[in-house]
């Protein structure tokens, strides 16, 4: 699968900075549908000859996961952040298929990309449709170097001070909240708190070019997640604040909710499993 519609309407909606143009994708909607539809007709799961390899079976989800996203806030837009739907179930609502699969954007990120791929740099390649997600590319992913591809993505999400900030004399890092929110998928699984922070800092030393032994010890502070919709023809919610020390603490064990900070001018997501 070579993504030929999906190439083209990205190349015409994406910006150099990785947002979008929703004014014109409302404009490409037949393009759009085009997309969707072979995203509907052709996927691993019932076509599993034109997916032999787990580099297409990945590429493929990233790209699903991807166009499903614009194919949704488009049918609401305009809109401040996706957040703001009617229904309020953008990410858990079955409303997509893929490959005669009905799925949810949260099935294709938790139950396909998460447990099967096993492949921390996916959260840089999905674009959940707000400004703190990592940059939409300006063309589909493929199956052949994805996992090159992956790296390069990762570093450019990096090299933006607003993701990750080093402070060498401080002895700090400043890094994306996609770190806090999935921490266990760059450590061990079933680590400890310990061994998540660990697994962070390796992988930002990874993708840095800092070593891990420089950065180990230093303190880790999560900046401000901005929830606004990742529209070109918008400016981002969080104006000039860049960089939030958060003070809210909890781990596995913990069974109440030590601390709760409402960020007053920014969406919050906050859902508390205990």
């Amino acid at each position: 699968m070579r993504y030929e519609s999906l190439n083209l309407l990205l190349k015409e909606i994406v910006t150099e900075n990785g947002k979008v143009d929703y004014s014109r994708l409302a404009t490409r909607r037949q393009l759009l549908d085009q997309a969707v539809k072979e995203f509907a007709e052709r996927g691993p799961d019932n076509d599993e000859a034109g997916f032999p390899t787990d580099e297409q079976k990945l590429a493929y989800w990233l790209n699903a996961y991807n166009v499903f996203t614009l194919h949704t806030i488009i049918q609401e837009y305009p809109i401040s952040s996706v957040w703001k739907t009617r229904e309020g179930q953008f990410f858990q609502r079955r409303r997509h298929l893929a490959g005669g699969r009905l799925v949810s954007l949260d099935d294709i990120e938790h139950q396909i990309l998460r447990a099967q791929f096993i492949e921390p740099a996916i959260h840089f390649a999905i674009n959940c449709g707000m400004n703190g997600c990592p940059a939409l590319r300006p063309t589909a992913y493929q199956g052949e170097g994805i996992r090159e591809t992956l790296r390069t993505t990762t570093e450019r999400f990096l090299s933006n001070e607003s993701n990750c900030r080093i402070d060498h004399q401080a002895r700090r890092i400043f890094i994306s909240r996609i770190f806090k929110m999935y921490a266990e998928d760059f450590g061990h699984r079933h680590g400890s708190t310990r061994d998540y922070r660990a697994g962070v800092l390796r992988f930002v030393a990874q993708h840095t070019g800092v070593s891990f032994e420089t950065i180990a010890e230093y303190e880790v502070l999560y900046n401000v997640y901005d929830w606004g919709l990742n529209d070109s023809r918008r400016e981002p919610h969080l104006g000039p604040i860049l960089f939030h020390e958060p003070v809210e603490h909890f781990t596995e064990g913990d069974h109440e909710l030590r601390e709760l900070h409402l960020y007053e001018g920014n969406f919050c997501n906050r859902t508390c499993s205990w």
